[in-house]
């Protein structure tokens, strides 16, 4: 199993699209959606997307 570095808000970059990270699955895929929840693309490999750093992500 692979550990998936992502979480549901994260904001991604894939096929040179950003998307919001929506679902994240056990099967190493992930759901995204746009910027304006029109477009799902869901089963996603968590491989082919890259984190989109915004600066906004706090830690507790």
């Amino acid at each position: 199993m692979t550990t998936i570095e992502f979480w549901p808000g994260d904001r991604v970059r894939w096929r040179k699209v950003e998307f919001t990270v929506t679902s994240i699955w056990s099967d190493g895929t992930v759901d995204l959606w746009d910027d304006h929840y029109q477009l799902m693309q869901p089963d996603v490999k968590a491989s082919e997307v890259e984190r989109v750093d915004t600066g906004k992500r706090m830690v507790k």
